[in-house]
């Protein structure tokens, strides 16, 4: 997946929070990248984990964390060794 790709879904992600709950929700990497394709994006397990590793937080975002908010607008989801962990 290209640079230009990766910045596309992570825009979309800051922009569409349909498309950011339906990631951030996905049950499995499977599904993740199912929600990607309905969306436009054709992406592997690396490539989710990627855009997903490579994705900065939002001022609202970094302030929550530093005081110890885990709300649903941030998010960690990752692929550990194969396996999908969602938010």
């Amino acid at each position: 997946m290209s640079q230009d790709q990766i910045d596309a879904i992570i825009a979309r992600l800051d922009s569409d929070a349909d498309f950011a709950e339906a990631m951030t929700s996905a049950a499995s990497a499977e599904d993740a990248m199912a929600v990607a394709a309905a969306h436009g994006f054709t992406l592997s397990a690396d490539d989710l984990t990627v855009a997903m590793l490579d994705r900065e937080l939002s001022d609202a975002e970094l302030e929550g964390v530093s005081g110890g908010d885990s709300g649903p607008n941030v998010c960690a989801s990752a692929i550990v060794n194969g396996v999908w962990h969602p938010c």
